[in-house]
């Protein structure tokens, strides 16, 4: 939505904030039938753009961006112990 329309693709800075976006859409696991499969389809979106970003090759960024998919990584098997339906 907004978010991603926000993203300016001239920006230094485009694919981690494309990132963050795409990572909103982690909230939508509430009312999925398979919370496990959506999270790691948000995942495999936001890889996309984290890999990118981690080409750039630059620290900070590279930080931020391994610690989102760290954070990401850990909703999976928490969604499969945690979220029964």
């Amino acid at each position: 939505g907004d978010a991603n329309k926000a993203c300016d693709n001239r920006s230094d800075y485009f694919q981690s904030r494309k990132a963050a976006a795409e990572t909103v859409n982690i909230v939508a696991m509430l009312a999925q039938a398979a919370p496990g499969m959506h999270v790691q389809s948000v995942f495999e979106t936001v890889d996309f753009h984290c890999t990118k970003a981690l080409q750039k090759k630059n620290p900070p960024e590279v930080a931020w961006v391994k610690a989102l998919k760290e954070a990401l990584k850990g909703l999976a098997p928490w969604c499969a112990a945690e979220c029964k339906m």
